[in-house]
């Protein structure tokens, strides 16, 4: 009679791995959830696309496109997170660009809503293809957002600047 023995250290690393899946899926799906800032401000949105406009060039961001009440911006080159381990390690190369919308806000005429999102793309090299950043450069793309809002708000001293959200 053949009896199966099972290996506690098998077993270990058999639930470390499960963990450490689960645990990353929950920073992934964390992440997914703050790819937007958004702010109401007392203004047209006429008036308030060229204040969003001056704060872009305000923070060096070219504008690629502008189409009615969006604006995207051109591809912003930033350092990417780190990949590999030991001596393998290597700095990735970034990019991300900016899509503003501003829309009236439809309880209030008067009003108007500013909302940023961002896309950022990461490779190792110019030998490869850009590809969609997991989650390494969203909390960048965050800051970078914030830095902008915080720049339409400075351009509008008499605002009053409503609730953010996501």
């Amino acid at each position: 009679m053949i009896r199966s023995v099972r290996h506690p250290l098998k077993i270990g690393i058999l639930n470390l791995s499960v963990i450490l899946t689960v645990l990353c899926l929950a920073c992934t799906m964390a992440h997914l959830g703050e790819a937007a800032i958004g702010r109401d401000f007392s203004l047209d949105r006429l008036m308030l696309r060229e204040h969003v406009s001056k704060a872009l060039k305000a923070a060096s961001l070219d504008v690629a496109a502008v189409k009615d009440g969006s604006i995207e911006t051109s591809w912003e080159q930033h350092e990417g997170t780190e990949h590999g381990i030991l001596w393998w390690r290597q700095r990735w190369q970034a990019r991300t660009r900016y899509f503003v919308e501003i829309t009236p806000v439809y309880t209030d005429p008067t009003r108007s809503r500013v909302q940023i999102t961002w896309e950022t793309q990461e490779r190792p090299n110019p030998n490869y293809d850009w590809e969609p950043t997991q989650t390494g450069s969203l909390d960048r793309g965050r800051l970078r957002a914030v830095e902008i809002m915080k720049g339409v708000e400075a351009l509008l001293p008499g605002s009053n600047p409503g609730k953010e959200g996501s």
